[in-house]
């Protein structure tokens, strides 16, 4: 045991009495890459705020060591949000948790700190100005910031959640390659990833969990026994209505639609209907989302919304970060809810606390928002009922038409599945719904049509749910 760098032992971890970790035996060895795989609500992201302090275990231990006997054991992450700011420069962002270079007297010493940043980003093959905003950076020149920070701290263990999302596949291989050759140097390397093929191609070892527990842990298997345990799932009823034909016209069409980074595009999803878009992050997935929804200007083609009477149409939108783009952290959890129905519930610029009441008590018992206390301020929530709050709000619009952008990211098992009864209820009663994600477990819980998303956020191979696999999807995907 004298190679193993991170030990967790026995570890649980319960929130509003739902246990998302159970049990958890778990170790990251030195000179090896290890996988942690599984579904949405499967248990990963808990698992790594534990390990990152975020969160305190309910039981069990956690131990770690350096790579150096008697040393500390010293852990570095990549998150999957990846922990950046964009109100900040790349520089500032490289210097965030180890301080700026300073000279004597404690001024920041700006020479040194640019050419500090250069040789970081020269590091990961990224050539831009250390002193741009980092907002205006891709997702992918973002990552590799991320990427860059991480390099320069003097970790022992190295954790990459979901790093490789938005990189092409040579950047991929360029960073598994530095990370092994981390890995030759004593440390470890924990990775979180929704790409099969880099697991079979790097890792060394595989830890699959569902709903809080680990189902399997050794070395990596084959692909093809790879996608077998990651499609062993136990879904809701919710697929077994998946790939019904509707007859109509579409509640969305778009038409040869391009806008920035998108296109072109077409598709069509009718009232009543689920179509579950799946796809990596470096084919811009999410940005498809954000036309649909009138977020993001189109620039050729034609996007229409249209209603179940004919005439425009509304569309709800739920992003794919609930927490940095969806919710409003200084307000009430009846508050964040009821943001649109103002001028409903209002008469001469006083709202009606009876109506709001009638609104939100509604919404959180169909989404089972807990705890149960419309003015809990919104950030003392869970991040699956902060999702919820999302969902209520999208619904009190009484929307056509819903676009759902990584609806169960973060959350529980039991999230999750008020989660996909809340989509199907949405879609009997005639709304129509895209779904995008980049878990397999969603797409085939709730879609009547499955569609990937590749380059450029195009939409290919849309086939009826019951004409695809998990398996397939997996290999179109990866």
């Amino acid at each position: 045991m004298s190679d193993v760098l991170v030990d967790m032992s026995k570890v649980t971890k319960s929130f509003g009495g739902t246990e998302v970790v159970r049990g958890l035996d778990f170790r990251l060895r030195a000179g090896r890459l290890h996988a942690l795989l599984g579904p949405n609500g499967a248990g990963k992201s808990t698992v790594i705020k534990i390990l990152s302090g975020v969160y305190r275990a309910d039981s069990g231990s956690v131990r770690t060591r350096g790579r150096r006997p008697g040393a500390p054991g010293r852990i570095g992450f990549i998150h999957q949000n990846l922990g950046l700011v964009d109100a900040l420069t790349v520089r500032d962002n490289l210097n965030m948790g180890r301080g700026g270079l300073t000279r004597r007297g404690g001024l920041i010493n700006h020479r040194a700190e640019r050419a500090a940043a250069r040789a970081s980003l020269s590091r990961v093959n990224l050539d831009v100005d250390p002193d741009r905003p980092l907002s205006e950076l891709s997702l992918g020149e973002k990552t590799m910031v991320a990427v860059a920070r991480l390099f320069g701290t003097e970790a022992d263990v190295m954790v990459l959640d979901e790093s490789s999302a938005a990189l092409t596949r040579r950047e991929s291989a360029w960073l598994y390659q530095e990370v092994r050759r981390f890995a030759e140097g004593g440390g470890a390397v924990l990775v979180v990833t929704h790409r099969l093929h880099e697991v079979v191609e790097y890792c060394d070892e595989v830890t699959v969990m569902r709903d809080g527990r680990v189902v399997f842990e050794g070395a990596t298997p084959s692909l093809t026994e790879l996608h077998t345990l990651m499609a062993a799932t136990d879904r809701p009823d919710a697929a077994v209505a998946g790939g019904r034909h509707r007859d109509g016209p579409p509640a969305i069409r778009l038409t040869d639609v391009r806008a920035a980074g998108v296109g072109p595009v077409n598709l069509e999803v009718r009232h009543g209907e689920v179509v579950g878009l799946i796809g990596p992050l470096s084919a811009n997935p999410y940005a498809l989302g954000h036309v649909i929804a009138g977020r993001t200007a189109v620039e050729a083609g034609r996007l229409e919304i249209v209603a179940a009477g004919g005439g425009p149409g509304r569309v709800a939108f739920v992003p794919e970060n609930c927490q940095q783009q969806g919710v409003f952290p200084g307000l009430t959890v009846a508050q964040n809810m009821i943001l649109t129905q103002l001028r409903g519930i209002s008469r001469a610029g006083f709202v009606s606390r009876r109506r709001e009441r009638d609104l939100v008590d509604g919404q959180m018992a169909v989404l089972d928002v807990q705890p149960p206390d419309p003015s809990a301020g919104v950030t003392g929530l869970s991040g699956g009922n902060q999702q919820k709050v999302l969902m209520a709000r999208a619904a009190l619009t009484r929307p056509d038409c819903y676009v759902l952008c990584e609806p169960t990211r973060g959350v529980d098992i039991r999230t999750r599945h008020t989660i996909y009864r809340f989509i199907q209820d949405v879609r009997e009663a005639g709304a129509a719904v895209v779904v995008i994600t980049i878990d397999v477990d969603d797409v085939l819980a709730v879609s009547d049509r499955v569609g990937v998303v590749e380059d450029g956020a195009r939409v290919t191979r849309l086939r009826h749910r019951t004409e695809i696999t998990a398996e397939q999807i997996l290999e179109e995907v990866d």
